[in-house]
């Protein structure tokens, strides 16, 4: 809520700064530039300041010695997580599903045996529902 009232009074007095005197966007003086400076400063820290932190701060195991490389997470129709992660070492893919707060489903590999998935350092299994 603050972070629009910041940027909306931002914008008026930068739009106020630049028709005033000079009817012009490319012709603005010393003072005018300060004041849109400031302006915009004011609405990088209301963001900074009033924005959403995320922190785990519990991690929780979804499997032991199925692999962490890449997880991925949905929300699935009935509200609860799926979850699908590569196995570095293996190269397979896993998805499970949390069936109670902190609870998972066994895993299962979603690639046939065999065949291995790509799961190099930067990239790795995408999850859609």
């Amino acid at each position: 809520m603050w972070e629009t009232f910041v940027f909306l009074t931002c914008i008026r007095i930068t739009l106020s700064v630049f028709s005033r005197q000079t009817n012009s966007w490319f012709f603005v003086n010393f003072v005018d530039m300060k004041k849109v400076i400031v302006g915009f400063s004011l609405v990088v820290f209301a963001a900074n300041l009033f924005g959403q932190d995320f922190e785990a701060s519990s991690p929780i195991t979804v499997a032991s010695g199925y692999g962490n490389y890449h997880p991925q997470m949905e929300v699935l129709g009935d509200d609860h997580l799926g979850i699908i992660w590569t196995n570095s070492v293996t190269n397979n893919l896993y998805f499970s599903k949390q069936t109670a707060p902190e609870v998972f489903s066994t895993p299962i590999q979603l690639n046939p045996l065999g065949t291995e998935v790509q799961d190099y350092n930067w990239s790795g299994p995408d999850l859609s529902v």
